[in-house]
């Protein structure tokens, strides 16, 4: 028969037992969290670049890309023009998408001087406001545009074409020639979209009619997208009754300009919170506006008027 000391040595040892048990079981329990813990976080890490590589695909892709919204003119494969004024159109078309040379930065810039420089516009509207009155003389304005669109391209005959187009200014920006007829509205709307290589058959109107839907249907996305935005100074909806009142003004390549302007303003700001928006993005949606202004002006200011109108009811 066993002592009490006895019983108490051996119940201690069954009590130490259990207590290792149990200290082993927590730490087996701890190991397989942690495994757990280490396997969900390697999982993520894997997915993580994956993911961001598909949010960066669906950025990097045009955002209105219908099925009849395909450029009618191959900027690589140009041949010789058949005159200066066609010509310098297609050289324009090209810069407008040229992302090597930073072309639509340049073009922009040129579209807003010439656009600025004009008597019948307002210089305190937001695009003119970068410019001093020294800047928007005939011959400063000859000068500035004439570097931009040279910059803006790698072509020795586009920049001749240019230079004929400016009425070919002398070192002072006086013209020495005669310059190419509307030539800002020719910079304002000249694409890609709808400038056809010489001997290139024009759409039949069935095509027409699916281009010109398809075009403006995604104009009307871009300036919701426009009117939504909140990241800038300007509350979106501000921009785009401005827009509507310069519209409403009749003049159109300011108003286009401030449409342009505001679409830029939205994709840096897209950038700048680390969105993977390339060069093409910007080419891409600025095409389609300037498309659309070459085909009907009243129908992209309508949509303006109808976005700002409706908010209204």
């Amino acid at each position: 028969m066993l002592s009490r000391k006895s019983l108490a040595g051996a119940k201690h040892s069954q009590s130490t037992a259990r207590l290792s048990r149990m200290l082993l079981a927590a730490v087996a329990s701890s190991v397989r969290a942690f495994r757990m813990a280490c396997a969900v976080i390697l999982l993520c890490a894997a997915a993580g670049p994956a993911l961001r590589a598909q949010t960066s695909s669906a950025q990097t892709t045009d955002p209105c890309p219908g099925e009849h919204l395909k450029p009618t003119l191959d900027c690589s494969k140009r041949n010789p023009p058949d005159n200066n004024e066609d010509g310098t159109k297609a050289a324009l078309a090209c810069e407008w998408v040229n992302t090597d040379e930073h072309g639509v930065r340049h073009a922009f810039d040129s579209l807003i001087l010439l656009t600025c420089s004009t008597k019948d516009v307002d210089r305190k509207s937001d695009p003119c406001r970068r410019f001093t009155p020294a800047d928007l003389e005939d011959n400063k304005v000859r000068l500035t545009v004439s570097k931009e669109l040279k910059d803006g391209t790698a072509s020795t005959t586009d920049r001749d074409l240019y230079q004929w187009a400016l009425g070919d200014p002398d070192s002072d920006g006086k013209p020495k020639g005669t310059a190419m007829a509307n030539f800002p509205d020719a910079l304002a709307k000249v694409n890609t979209l709808n400038t056809l290589p010489a001997g290139a058959k024009k759409r039949s109107k069935d095509e027409e009619d699916l281009f010109e839907g398809e075009l403006f249907e995604c104009t009307k996305n871009l300036i919701e997208k426009i009117y939504q935005d909140r990241s800038g100074k300007t509350p979106g909806l501000i921009v785009a009754a401005r827009i509507h009142d310069t519209f409403a003004s009749n003049k159109l390549n300011l108003a286009l300009i401030q449409l342009l302007d505001a679409q830029i303003q939205l994709l840096d700001a897209e950038r700048k919170r680390g969105d993977n928006v390339p060069p093409t993005v910007y080419s891409q949606d600025i095409e389609k506006f300037r498309a659309a202004s070459e085909v009907d002006n009243k129908r992209l200011a309508k949509q303006v008027a109808d976005k700002i109108n409706s908010t209204q009811q």
